[in-house]
This record gives structure tokens, sequence and C-alpha cells, in this order.
């Protein structure tokens, strides 16, 4: 089966290897990344692929033979995917910046757990069913929040899918971006341990932004969200 090439990029002191992965032939095919401090290595590999056909919504299927084109205006990722019932594959660009050193891809959620952002009034609880093992809990009170930061490539338009739980009747947060105006954020009942997403509509600046959940009403628990 045909197989792309890995691409090498170094940012600030960090390189940064791309490739490929995956089954060919489908939706499995994707891109990730490995890390390291020396061109020789150890790589370390990135935890989450950065390009899958889920991280794109299904807008590109089999995101794979990804390219960095490096740019003082911005930089772009050049890639490939499916087209045509899966008989071609045509040729997709998309905004890229670095977070960190780290490839941020505008389009391509990126997932930031609730547990490690900054809580207040509120706590971690650990159990199996929630992404790595822990979820936020006792978001109760007129002043229980939880404060996230989220890279944005460029400054736009931004869904943030947020991963929850409520099992005692339908829940709200109000949610809001860099400290601007409230948005409610609905929770449709689920039961405690069945995570489920919602998608807001923000607008983010380009580079670092922080996404802020507040109680509103009833209670729900906050497993992550995801922004692409």
């Amino acid at each position: 089966m045909p197989r792309a090439r890995p691409v090498l990029t170094k940012v600030g002191a960090q390189y940064v290897l791309f490739y490929s992965l995956g089954s060919y032939g489908g939706d499995g095919y994707q891109t990730s990344y490995a890390t390291s401090a020396s061109l020789a290595g150890p790589y370390t590999k990135a935890y989450r692929s950065l390009l899958t056909t889920d991280s794109v919504n299904g807008t590109v299927r089999g995101p794979g033979g990804a390219d960095v084109v490096r740019d003082p205006a911005g930089d772009h990722l050049v890639f490939h995917g499916w087209i045509n019932n899966y008989s071609a594959r045509g040729m997709y660009v998309a905004a890229l910046a670095w977070s960190g050193g780290f490839p941020v891809v505008r389009g391509s959620r990126v997932r930031t757990e609730a547990e490690r952002g900054t809580l207040n009034r509120c706590a971690i609880r650990n159990t199996t069913t929630a992404s790595q093992g822990q979820a936020v809990a006792y978001i109760d009170y007129a002043d229980s929040w939880v404060q996230l930061s989220v890279f944005a490539p460029r400054a736009g338009a931004y869904t943030v899918y947020v991963a929850y739980a409520a099992g005692f009747g339908d829940a709200q947060h109000t949610l809001t971006v860099n400290g601007g105006s409230p948005t409610t954020v609905n929770y449709p009942n689920t039961g405690w341990e069945t995570w489920r997403q919602v998608p807001v509509d923000v607008t983010l600046a380009a580079g670092t932004n922080t996404v802020r959940l507040t109680f509103l009403s009833r209670w729900a628990e906050l497993d992550y969200i995801e922004v692409a």
C-alpha cells in the first residue's frame, strides 16, 4: 500500500516529525507527529493524532501525507484525503500554528481535559468512564467555575464541544471567552457517567484564549472540551 513520507521541521528548539499511520484504504488513515529536542532523537509521539476523519468532523476522509509550508505570514499544513467514494485522493490546505512548539491545525479538534484547568469551588473526581480517568464535579454554586486555556491558529469563528454528564435533569452553565459576554450552554439530561457533547459557537483570538464554564442551573459534570 502507498505510504506518505515523513516530514521534519524545527520550531524554536524543538524538532517536529509529521507522519501518516493507519490503514491507507479508508477512514483510518491519519496524520500524527512526534517531537524531540535533538535532530537524532529520541522522538516522543503525540498522545493523540493531529488529523483524523473524526477530528475534522468527516470533512476530510483519511487525512494523511501532510507537508508543512512555513511562511512569515502564517504557516499551513498541506495534506490529502479520499474523494469520489475512496477512489482518488484530493489535496487540502489548513492554517497551522504552534502552541509551545506543538502543532495546532485549524479545523481539527484539540482536546483539553477539564481537570487540567483552573478550578473554583468545584473538585476533580476519579471515574473510569471519563477521558483520562477524571472529570470535574461539584460545580454546584454560583461561584463554581472551570477555566481552560485553548489555542487558535488564526482569529475567527470556532466551535467549542463541551463533554458533560448531567444526572438530575437538564442543567446549564455559562461560557465566556477571554472574559467576554456569557453564552448559555444547555446540557440535556444524560444520566451520570454517560458523557455527551454539546457544541457552542465562539469567536477566538489568534493564540491562547481562556474559556470559562460557570454554574448556572442544576448540576452537570465536565469531562473535557474540544475546539475546532
